[in-house]
């Protein structure tokens, strides 16, 4: 389908959590393909499937709790309904939180006309006190609605039939708002739009957006009656508003109170108290003191910080070790941090990827298509590979968190804190999963509400001191003191250094790039309840999936780039001769730099420079690279740093430019992968370049001031 847009689209609408995403993921399992919509800025999922051998397309766009908001989803949904004209919108409203799930289907209603209203978890409402009379809110609301439980299946072929007989026939709303002192106002202007040849439903819907304030309806009223019938409707929308001013009423609140009026009329047509209640107190009890908890402004913050961290521990130390591995190291326990790197998931696939290598190179007589195909292409595949399990084993979490309703009540916690950075609670996952790998970190940026706020976190995480950086920060620490109280200090300020780049970082690109308010958590949270397996397989499968289309293959391609770029010199294949490769002559032109911000030897400063280079493939390669051109071996790490002969201070300078500089190659493709932006990915690249070179020299002035 790219390249071209089929007809009829079906848009579909929802809240965060209101179930659109299994519904999707239903629909995505009977459809011919999923892929996105040509001609649009942003990534809108599109499933092409066949009802009666009419070939539907079905559009998920972003969740959004209105569509007259300021935000990138709200901005992203009403533009795309009124510039792709959906034949049907599919509105999804949360059994579980009517009234307020009401409101978006009501405020879509009022501009197009064409709407199905699909009330979603129905099976969460099973055994409470009430019972669902759909008919009666049909005839209410005079559009199509179905409830259904994409869950566990129900209801989808009555929805299938639905949407076939909606495309097929037309849908004429019978429910119209009374707006009460607004009405004179609203049928004044919808009388002038009228006038201009605007259809009445359209016109009174217009009549309201302006008097809101929406400011795409200007857009829209001009693209109508042109440049002089906008100035005309404008003058009778601003002469409104002040007799209503004068009056003492606002329009905005006006509007929005009697939406959620006319929402709980409706909820009240459609839920029903049963004859005999069996109600579950206890149950509600309970979710009450958990909620409790989670807004509590001492406990909240440090349950939701616990809850995560234990799930951090236990995916991290799973898959990489860590921080068993560190534990085990500032111990002096060195037989088991090797012990739990060799059996860690990744130490098992670096393994077997280290055998597939050596297999080749024993196998291919050719020493440079034998380094090509050992260091380049199984070196690139593995790469990719040792990280499915971290990001499959992330994304299970945040589907077990998401499903289960812990994830928004976490975010309640921590949010007062988050939002002096400019970003909500939610922000603490990606956050915490930065700590052991940034690049399932940047990935986890998704679970954000708004585009803002995923950007900003997005271009932040990459500072966030991972695991690989702790082999640096433990190789230069172990240099600086051979005590442990020593060590540590080295340690603590290499973490401290990092957060607090990362604030600055989040509260600099929320001020001056991506604006705008954090999103609002809201308190009416989802109600806790027991994951579904398959809304977690559907987690985990998309994230794999996304890992591996996306930035698996431009990491692939990088690895391979890189093995040539150190592999190949002027003269031709170096083999083991790393310092006259193209890799080694772009860290002497990079020399001058570290001769300047660290006041290092020529001889040195490229050395070091060529490390950095190299630490662009993978932090923890800064350290081997500066070893590999020392007369040491790789296992003789404090020594070959020793040689280097530096003073403590040029030491600090060097491990803060480390932990801050440019973000790795696989964090890199990860971060243009999940924004779809050159500029995004190049700007971070030079932010990070030029505050780890700052900060780097900054902190050798200051060590040098204190004579270290």
């Amino acid at each position: 389908m790219a390249g071209e847009k089929c007809r009829p689209l079906v848009a579909l609408m929802g809240a965060p959590n209101s179930g659109k995403s299994t519904l999707f993921n239903r629909i995505t399992g009977r459809s011919e393909r999923v892929t996105n919509w040509p001609g649009t800025t942003v990534a809108v999922t599109v499933a092409e499937t066949r009802l009666d051998s009419t070939r539907v397309c079905i559009a998920d766009l972003p969740g959004t709790y209105s569509i007259s908001g300021s935000g990138f989803e709200e901005k992203f949904a009403r533009d795309f309904i009124l510039q792709e004209n959906p034949d049907l919108i599919i509105v999804l409203a949360d059994l579980t939180t009517l009234p307020r799930s009401l409101y978006l289907p009501l405020e879509v209603l009022e501009i197009y006309p064409r709407v199905m209203i699909v009330l979603t978890k129905l099976d969460v409402l099973r055994g409470k006190n009430v019972r669902l009379d759909v008919e009666a809110l049909e005839r209410k609301i005079g559009i199509p609605i179905v409830a259904i439980s994409a869950l566990r299946g129900e209801g989808l072929d009555d929805l299938w039939k639905k949407i076939q007989r909606s495309l097929k026939t037309k849908i004429s709303p019978r429910i119209k708002i009374e707006y009460g002192v607004l009405e004179p106002y609203i049928a004044q202007i919808t009388e002038l739009l009228e006038k201009h040849g605007v259809d009445r439903y359209t016109a009174r819907g217009l009549a309201i957006k302006l008097l809101e304030g929406l400011e795409v309806a200007k857009d829209i009223v001009q693209t109508l009656v042109g440049r002089e019938g906008l100035k005309e409707v404008l003058a009778k929308v601003e002469e409104a508003k002040k007799e209503l001013t004068r009056k003492g009423v606002d329009p905005l609140t006006e509007i929005v109170n009697t939406r959620y009026r006319v929402a709980e009329e409706l909820a009240n047509v459609l839920l029903k108290p049963r004859e005999n209640p069996r109600e579950k107190t206890t149950e509600v009890v309970k979710v009450s003191k958990i909620d409790l908890a989670f807004t509590h402004p001492v406990a909240g913050p440090l349950l939701s910080i616990a809850i995560l961290f234990v799930v951090f521990l236990t995916i991290f130390a799973i898959n990489i070790g860590f921080p068993l591995t560190f534990i085990a190291e500032l111990a002096g326990l060195e037989e088991l941090v090797e012990l739990f790197e060799s059996y860690s998931i990744v130490g098992i696939l670096e393994g077997v990827f280290d055998t597939l290598a050596e297999a080749a190179r024993n196998a291919i007589p050719n020493p440079i298509l034998a380094s090509l195909v050992a260091d380049g292409i199984i070196g690139g595949v593995g790469t990719v590979i040792t990280f499915l399990p971290l990001i499959a084993m992330v994304f299970l979490f945040i589907g077990l968190l998401e499903d289960s309703g812990l994830l928004p009540r976490i975010a309640v916690g921590v949010d007062r804190l988050f939002r002096v950075f400019g970003v909500s609670g939610k922000a603490l996952f990606p956050t915490l999963t930065g700590f052991g790998c940034n690049v399932p970190a940047a990935m986890a940026t998704r679970i954000l509400d708004s585009k803002e706020e995923r950007l900003s976190t997005l271009f932040a995480i990459s500072v966030i001191p991972c695991q690989a950086r702790l082999v640096v920060i433990m190789a230069i620490a172990l240099t600086l003191s051979a005590s442990p109280i020593g060590q540590s200090l080295v340690v603590l300020y290499s973490y401290a250094i990092g957060l607090i780049i990362y604030a600055l970082t989040l509260m600099i690109v929320r001020r001056f790039w991506f604006r705008g308010p954090p999103s609002e958590i809201l308190l009416e949270q989802p109600p806790l309840k027991k994951p579904s397996l398959r809304v977690v397989w559907w987690h985990v499968w998309n994230g794999v999936k996304h890992f591996l289309v996306r930035a698996g293959t431009i990491i692939f391609a990088m690895c391979v780039i890189v093995w040539a770029a150190t592999s190949y010199g002027p003269s031709g294949y170096v083999a083991d001769e790393v310092s006259e490769s193209y890799a080694a002559y772009f860290g002497r032109t990079l020399a001058p730099i570290a001769q300047a911000l660290w006041g290092i030897d020529y001889e040195k400063a490229w050395k070091i420079a060529f490390a950095f280079v190299n630490g662009f493939v993978a932090k923890e390669v800064f350290i081997s690279s500066l070893t590999m051109l020392t007369p040491f071996d790789e296992d003789s790490t404090r020594e070959a740093l020793a040689w280097y002969g530096l003073s403590a201070a040029q030491w600090i300078g060097i491990l803060t430019a480390s932990i801050i500089y440019i973000p790795c190659l696989a964090t890199l493709a990860t971060i243009y992968a999940e924004s779809r932006s050159i500029k995004l990915t190049a700007l971070v690249t030079v932010y990070f370049v030029i505050a780890g070179s700052f900060a780097g020299w900054l902190a050798y002035v200051l060590a040098s001031l204190l004579g270290l």
